[in-house]
């Protein structure tokens, strides 16, 4: 799998946070022969996150790898596997659903871009920046036979509600970056679901695996923008621990 990951480019629409250094950290270690771009995310957040689809056209990797600053690797070998599912089978895009976790009960036909491995060239084949792209209702049956049959029992702490609406693009009934999914669905692009699981209740993380018995392969810690609050603080705390002592 060693060829595969030359031909991976992370990109983190970043923060520029000290959880920023650890994710980029992380990433150098597991993947010291794949490139990192890095785009600053500090102003114009609902616009700039689209930036990095422009930045990419020039590549040459086949995958891209969105990761978030709040994003740590803890299994190298569970991504390459994934890239090289994704490959075998045709898929374009792999993510945990935007809903069935504990924090986002959203549309889960979309995937959340926390962790998102994406082909380089149908996404920039497919955007076309005019974010007006809806849903549609088909997309349902084809989410249903790639996630909900093998973990619509497993209800435990995921968030089971639906939110099939007809999703035009506004940053405040959906999400920045639901139009992106829409397009590539339109454009017949297939989307790996990924299982969420949950990290517990000192966490309180997502961390992705491919399915639901495989071993987990991220931390993502969610609300960085609130790191410091009391809320938060005591769950970043344990997770820069975790990286220090387990993961750098």
């Amino acid at each position: 799998m060693s060829n595969i990951e030359k031909d991976i480019l992370f990109v983190t629409t970043s923060m520029n946070n000290k959880w920023s250094e650890y994710s980029r950290q992380l990433v150098k270690k597991n993947f010291p022969n794949s490139e990192h771009l890095i785009v600053d995310g500090t102003n114009g957040w609902w616009q700039i996150w689209f930036k990095w689809i422009k930045d990419v056209e020039s590549k040459t990797q086949k995958w891209v790898i969105h990761i978030d600053d709040d994003a740590f690797i803890t299994n190298r070998n569970e991504i390459l596997k994934l890239v090289q599912i994704m490959d075998d089978n045709d898929y374009s895009i792999a993510g945990i659903p935007d809903g069935h976790n504990h924090i986002r009960g959203t549309n889960p036909v979309s995937i959340n871009p926390f962790f998102m491995v994406i082909r380089r060239d149908h996404v920039v084949e497919s955007w076309d920046w005019s974010l007006e792209h809806k849903f549609k209702t088909e997309w349902i049956e084809e989410f249903r036979h790639e996630y909900e049959k093998g973990f619509i029992e497993d209800v435990g702490i995921h968030k089971m509600s639906h939110n099939f609406c007809d999703l035009q693009f506004n940053p405040w009934q959906g999400d920045i970056f639901y139009p992106l999914f829409w397009k590539m669905l339109s454009d017949g692009r297939r989307i790996k679901y990924l299982y969420p699981n949950y990290g517990g209740s000192v966490l309180e993380s997502t961390n992705p695996s491919i399915d639901k018995d495989s071993p987990e392969f991220l931390i993502h810690m969610w609300f960085t923008r609130e790191w410091e609050t009391p809320k938060h603080l005591p769950r970043y705390t344990a997770v820069e621990q975790i990286i220090k002592d387990k993961l750098l």
